[in-house]
């Protein structure tokens, strides 16, 4: 990642107040970036001081990408640089509950975002942020690679696989015409601090740990390759840069722990979190127990390592929360993870890590 070259880009993030959007929206202030987020109104939880973020070069916008009206007018009158697609339904329970939401969502959003993007004269550069469960799981425990046939045994998954097929159609009918790069990011399960979202492992632990509010676990065996969002943020941040300063890296990219995954029981165990293991059976819906990527490609052409192992991961994450839970700012507890990771990491984050 290069400081430089984000200073004074304008960049448009949609999904920018959700977990991801918000880590990505608080990396590019402090790069000195312009920013243009679009998303629905943030989770209360999060607590941001969204006068200083507007200090510091955001412009927000809160709408539903289902919008096309809206979303067209916003995108031509911005006229991004770059732009960085994180607003999505994404949670799997809640796609089995609102099917109709996720699908509009997922791929109207998506088209609508995309076909607005054609009159953008400045635009070089799309990231287009997917998931590991894309794929025709036969749970055969392979590695998946980027070339693997697309799948999708719920809203959720299919949903996001027709992203991908989208994105596709959209860069080589008009992007890459005009020598506009677009990506899309296959990432694996992500963990970190300023996650709330509801059916999701570490949220649960933490809301039964920190505000005993009842929750259950289910899945213990499933096996997912877990990694920080400090490690997604560099990813994300990378690739971006370098498709804009080479449009023809356009394609899909697997994102996750090198050859790592591992089983809810074994995060679990490692967090020293409690928590109530769920008997229920699910009807509707059974998860596929085996989930593991291969980041090759991606390590190979961008030369990306990931700074966070798996026991530091949980470390930081669980030191999140605890800060959060002391009355602290969460733009101070994000920016401190950020700067520690980006600038300092040799100097100053073992201290962290050897907090107890």
């Amino acid at each position: 990642m290069k400081r430089n070259f984000w200073k004074k880009k304008k960049v448009l993030i949609t999904g920018h107040s959700g977990f991801t959007g918000t880590w990505v929206t608080s990396l590019l202030l402090l790069l000195k970036c312009n920013i243009v987020g679009i998303s629905l109104k943030p989770n209360p939880k999060l607590k941001i001081d969204k006068n200083n973020f507007v200090k510091k070069g955001l412009k927000n916008y809160y709408f539903d990408i289902r919008d096309e009206i809206k979303l067209k007018k916003v995108v031509i009158k911005e006229n991004p640089d770059i732009v960085i697609h994180l607003a999505a339904q994404s949670l799997i329970e809640k796609g089995i509950s609102f099917p109709s939401k996720t699908f509009t969502t997922n791929i109207n959003g998506t088209i609508n975002l995309l076909n607005s993007l054609r009159s953008c004269k400045k635009l070089r550069s799309i990231m287009i942020f997917t998931t590991d469960k894309v794929y025709r799981n036969l749970e055969k425990k392979n590695m998946f690679k980027e070339n693997d046939p697309l799948g999708g045994d719920d809203p959720y998954s299919s949903s996001k696989a027709s992203k991908e097929l989208i994105a596709n159609s959209f860069s080589k009918t008009y992007f890459s015409k005009k020598k506009v790069g677009l990506i899309t990011i296959r990432s694996g399960n992500i963990i970190g601090g300023g996650d709330w979202g509801e059916n999701r492992l570490i949220p649960d632990l933490i809301r039964f740990n920190f505000e005993n509010k009842k929750t259950s676990i289910r899945s213990l065996n499933s096996v997912r390759p877990w990694h920080h969002i400090l490690d997604v943020l560099n990813s994300i941040i990378t690739s971006v840069e370098r498709l804009y300063q080479n449009y023809k890296l356009t394609w899909a990219y697997n994102i996750s722990p090198r050859k790592q995954s591992i089983s809810v029981k074994e995060l679990i165990k490692e967090s020293k979190l409690k928590y109530k293991k769920n008997t229920k059976k699910i009807k509707r819906f059974e998860e596929k127990k085996y989930l593991f990527l291969s980041t090759d490609k991606f390590s190979k052409i961008f030369k990306i390592k990931k700074k966070v192992k798996f026991k530091d991961s949980i470390k930081l994450t669980i030191n999140w929360y605890k800060r959060y839970y002391k009355k602290e700012k969460v733009n101070s507890i994000i920016n401190d993870d950020l700067k520690n990771y980006f600038n300092i990491w040799e100097r100053k984050m073992i201290d962290i890590l050897n907090e107890k």
